[in-house]
C-alpha cells in the first residue's frame, strides 16, 4: 500500500468516516512505515491544536437583512411570494369551493346534462341527482379543509384518487355507450384538478414532516428567537462489524486516549440539520419568523465560512449576499438536501463571484492587502483566532480549504461537504488528507528555519 493512500485512510479514520480500504491494511502498513506512523501523530496532534482554539463569533445579521429584504421586497412582491408559496393550498381551496358551488347549482335544479334514468327501472333520476350532488358538496367542503389543513390532505387524495378512477372508468363506458354528455363529462373535470392540487399538498405535508413535529402545522408554529447551541459531531462507525468504534482496528493504541473535539467551532444554531431544514422549508411557505429563526441559526456558520475563504474585511458582506441570494431562491427549495449544505453551496458562489470581481479590479500591490483584512470590523470575540486560523491555511489551495473548513471547521460530514463543492465523496477525502499533508509539511518547514 501506498503511503497516500494509507494517509487518506487515517485521515478519514480521524474524523469519522469509513475509509476506502480495509482497516487490517491500513494497520499493516503503518506497521512498517516509521513515516505515517509519524504523520498520524502529527494529524492528531493538528487536529487537538484546532480543537483548543475558542471558536470566535460573527456579527448578528438578522436586523441588516431583514431591513436589506424590506427594501428590495416591497409589500406587493412580498404577498405575491407569500402567495406563490401557498399555491397548492389556495388551489386546493379553490377546487373546493367550486364543487360546493356545482353542488349548490345541482341543488337550484340545473342538472349538468345529466340523461334522465328512465332506464333505471324504480330508480328515480331526481334520486341520483341528490346523491351526486350529496357527494360533490361532501368532497368540495373536505378539499377546503385539506387547504386550510394540510395534515388532513393525504386522505382526501387517497379519497378522490380512487373516486377520479372509478369514475373515469364509468365515463369512459357510459360515453360509448352515448348515456352521457359532454357536459355531464366537464363538470368532472374541476375533479381531476383537485385531485392533482390534494396531491401536491399532501407531497408537501409528508416532505415537510419531521419525528418531532406535532399535528400544528410546521408553517404557524412559533420558533424559538434563538436556536440552541451544540457541536457537530460525526458518526463514529468506522467497522460496521466492530462493538465499539475504536476497537476496529489496532491503530486505536496509537491514538491519544480522548479522541480530539475536532468540531471546534461550537455551531450557535441547532445541530440538528433536520430542525433547520424545516426552518428552511416553512420560510419558503411564507412564513417570515420561520425565515428570521433559519438566518439566525445558519449566520455564524456563513460568516466563518465566508471569512476563512476570502477575508475578514469582506464578510459580513458577503454574508449578506448569501442570505439575499438563498432568500430569493428559497422557493424552490424542496428539502432533497439538508438546508444547512444548500446554504453553503450558495455561500462558495457568493465567494467566488466576489474573488473573480476582485481579480478584475486594478490592484495596486501584488498578493492580499493586509491593511484591508485588520482594516475591517474587529469583532470583540474571536478576531485574533480569525487571524490564527487563516495564516494556518493561507498556503493551502483553494480546494483543499474548502474541504477542510467544511469538514474540520463547519463540521459538515465528508458526504454533505461533498455536495456543497458539487464533487464525489472521494474528493473530499483525498483533498482534506492532502491538507493535513500540506499543513504538516508547512509545520516542518518551520521548525527547521526557526
Amino acid at each position: 500500500m501506498r503511503c497516500e493512500v494509507a494517509r487518506e485512510a487515517l485521515s478519514a479514520r480521524l474524523d469519522g468516516e469509513r475509509p476506502q480500504v480495509l482497516a487490517q491494511q491500513v494497520d499493516a502498513h503503518l506497521e512498517s512505515c516509521r513515516g505515517c506512523r509519524t504523520w498520524l501523530i502529527g494529524a492528531a496532534v493538528q487536529s487537538r491544536r484546532l480543537s483548543s482554539i475558542e471558536p470566535g463569533e460573527g456579527p448578528d445579521l438578522v436586523d441588516k437583512i431583514m431591513a436589506s429584504l424590506e427594501q428590495q421586497s416591497p409589500t406587493y412582491h412580498r404577498s405575491m411570494r407569500w402567495l406563490r408559496s401557498r399555491y397548492r393550498r389556495w388551489g386546493l381551496i379553490g377546487v373546493g369551493v367550486f364543487q360546493v358551488a356545482i353542488a349548490t347549482a345541482q341543488i337550484s335544479g340545473i342538472d349538468f346534462g345529466m340523461v334522465s334514468s328512465h332506464m333505471h327501472g324504480a330508480m328515480s333520476g331526481e334520486h341520483l341527482m341528490h346523491e351526486s350532488t350529496a357527494w360533490l358538496l361532501a368532497l368540495g367542503l373536505a378539499m377546503i379543509a385539506a387547504g386550510v389543513w394540510p395534515a388532513t390532505a393525504i386522505g382526501v387524495a387517497a379519497i378522490t384518487g380512487v373516486y377520479s378512477v372509478a369514475l373515469l372508468s364509468y365515463v369512459v363506458v357510459d360515453a360509448f355507450a352515448g348515456e352521457v354528455t359532454a357536459t355531464r363529462i366537464a363538470s368532472h373535470m374541476p375533479l381531476l384538478l383537485g385531485l392533482v392540487f390534494a396531491l401536491l399538498v399532501a407531497r408537501e405535508q409528508m416532505r415537510t414532516r419531521r419525528p418531532h413535529t406535532s399535528g400544528k402545522d410546521a408553517g404557524d408554529r412559533d420558533w424559538p428567537s434563538e436556536a440552541p447551541g451544540g457541536r457537530r459531531r460525526h458518526l463514529w462507525p468506522i467497522n460496521r462489524t466492530a462493538p465499539h468504534p475504536t476497537a476496529a482496528s489496532t491503530t486505536t493504541g496509537r491514538r491519544l486516549a480522548t479522541p480530539a473535539q475536532r468540531r471546534w467551532l461550537a455551531m450557535t444554531a441547532s445541530s440538528d440539520d433536520e430542525a433547520v431544514t424545516e426552518l428552511a422549508l416553512a420560510a419558503a411557505r411564507g412564513n417570515e419568523r420561520a425565515l428570521e429563526a433559519f438566518i439566525k441559526a445558519t449566520q455564524q456558520d456563513v460568516w466563518r465560512f465566508v471569512t476563512y475563504l476570502s477575508d475578514a474585511g469582506t464578510a459580513d458582506d458577503l454574508a449578506q449576499e448569501t442570505f439575499l441570494r438563498a432568500i430569493g431562491a428559497i422557493e424552490r427549495f424542496s428539502g432533497r438536501s439538508s438546508a444547512r449544505t444548500w446554504l453553503l453551496a450558495i455561500a462558495r458562489r457568493v465567494v467566488a463571484d466576489h474573488i473573480r470581481h476582485a481579480q478584475s479590479r486594478p490592484r495596486t500591490a501584488a498578493g492580499a492587502d493586509p491593511d484591508h483584512f485588520l482594516g475591517g470590523d474587529r469583532h470583540a470575540r474571536g478576531f485574533e483566532d480569525v487571524v490564527e486560523v487563516t495564516a494556518l491555511i493561507a498556503n493551502l489551495t483553494t480546494e483543499q480549504r474548502e474541504a477542510l473548513l467544511l469538514t474540520q471547521l463547519l463540521g459538515l460530514p465528508y458526504a454533505d461537504a461533498a455536495a456543497v463543492c458539487g464533487c464525489p465523496v472521494g474528493t473530499i477525502r483525498s483533498r482534506v488528507a492532502r491538507a493535513r499533508d500540506a499543513l504538516l509539511a508547512d509545520m516542518e518547514r518551520e521548525d527547521l528555519t526557526g
